[in-house]
């Protein structure tokens, strides 16, 4: 990458990134710290990568985790009603057979 490129430039690409450079180095201890430099760079980045990789699977499990807890919570509601339903059929149900008991027995009272 830097092959061809004068000593000058390779002082002037060090400082813009930050580096102090000594006048007495020669271009390959430049270039070596300029592949260094880079190196560095890319490290960085992977490891911020590798983070953000990893906070984002973070948050899907919490948000799947809170996700399935609400649906379970749906779930048990939607069951609870509908055991509530069947009760109160049942109520309805033994409420009429009464009734009807009821209706039965006083028609039998009257005939006799």
């Amino acid at each position: 990458m830097f092959e061809n490129a004068p000593k000058d430039d390779l002082v002037t690409v060090l400082v813009e990134l930050g580096e102090t450079v000594d006048a007495d180095l020669g271009i390959m201890e430049l270039k070596q710290k300029l592949f260094l430099k880079e190196e560095a760079r890319h490290i960085a980045e992977e490891e911020a990568r590798l983070k953000a990789e990893k906070e984002a699977k973070i948050y899907e499990a919490r948000w799947r985790t809170e996700e399935e807890a609400l649906l379970m919570t749906e779930e048990k509601a939607r069951l609870k009603a509908q055991e509530e339903a069947k009760c109160s059929g049942r109520r309805d149900e033994i409420g009429e057979r009464k009734m009807a008991c009821a209706r039965a027995d006083a028609t039998c009272s009257r005939r006799t």
